[in-house]
């Protein structure tokens, strides 16, 4: 699959790429509603929320396949199956967060985790973003 920029900080192969799928010969590959998906979550959120933020975002999980997601142990109604979701690494998350809390920016849920302090999901969906905010342990 050829590599698209899909803005000018994020590339389509950021939110394929998988070792877990790579190690176990786990086919990762979006379909095009999938690519759609992944197009939209970039351009309404994660691009303009890089843009607020100044400093570099690291797409640690993006799009999983099936059974992508039972290797990662992933939820069955996880948005990444979908390519609605993104888990991010930056050096402060919670600088992250604050941020779109403050922007105007839509967005479905913004998960941190306190077991993995450097890591911010987000998630966004044509309709229906809840704008929920979760703490997770």
């Amino acid at each position: 699959m050829e590599d698209v920029q899909i803005s000018r900080n994020f590339k389509l192969s950021e939110f394929i790429y998988s070792e877990t799928a790579l190690e176990k010969g786990i086919d990762n590959t979006p379909n095009e509603q999938v690519i759609e998906n992944i197009t939209l979550l970039v351009i309404k959120l994660l691009q303009p929320l890089r843009g607020l933020y100044g400093k570099p975002i690291v797409i640690s999980s993006g799009y999983r396949s099936k059974e992508l997601n039972r290797a990662v142990g992933g939820v069955y109604n996880s948005q990444h199956l979908v390519g609605q979701a993104a888990d991010i690494r930056t050096t402060n998350p919670q600088e992250l967060l604050a941020l779109l809390k403050s922007s105007h920016l839509m967005y479905d849920q913004a998960i941190t985790y306190m077991a993995k302090p450097n890591l911010l999901h987000l998630s966004y969906k044509t309709t229906g973003n809840r704008m929920m905010i979760v703490e997770r342990k």
